[in-house]
C-alpha cells in the first residue's frame, strides 16, 4: 500500500507472479487487496487461469473472497447500468 501510495502501478503483470492483486488476494490481506481495488486494479485480472477469487479461495480467505465478489457485483451493476444509459442515448 505504500507503494501504492507513491504512484505505483498495480495493473502490472509478472510473467512468474502475475497481477499484485492476485498476490495479495492468495496471501489473504484485506486491506490491501480494498487499497488496490481502489487504484483500479482489475477485480478480474489474472495469471493463466488464476484469478484473484479463486487464487482467495485456494488460499480460504473468506473476507478477501466477500470483497472481491463484492467489487465484481459493482462492476457487473455500473456495465449494465452503462450499457443501459448507452441503448437509450441511441434511442433519442
Amino acid at each position: 500500500m505504500f507503494l501504492l501510495a507513491y504512484g505505483a502501478d498495480c495493473k502490472i503483470s509478472s510473467r512468474t507472479w502475475g497481477f499484485p492483486l492476485g498476490q495479495v488476494s492468495w496471501q489473504g490481506i484485506p486491506r490491501a487487496v480494498k487499497a488496490m481495488l481502489r487504484a483500479g486494479a482489475g477485480v478480474n485480472a489474472a495469471k493463466p487461469g488464476w484469478k484473484p477469487l479463486q487464487l482467495a479461495r485456494l488460499g480460504e480467505h473468506d473476507e478477501v473472497c466477500k470483497l472481491l465478489k463484492e467489487n465484481e457485483r459493482s462492476l457487473a451493476l455500473s456495465r449494465r447500468t452503462e450499457s443501459g444509459a448507452q441503448k437509450m442515448r441511441e434511442l433519442t
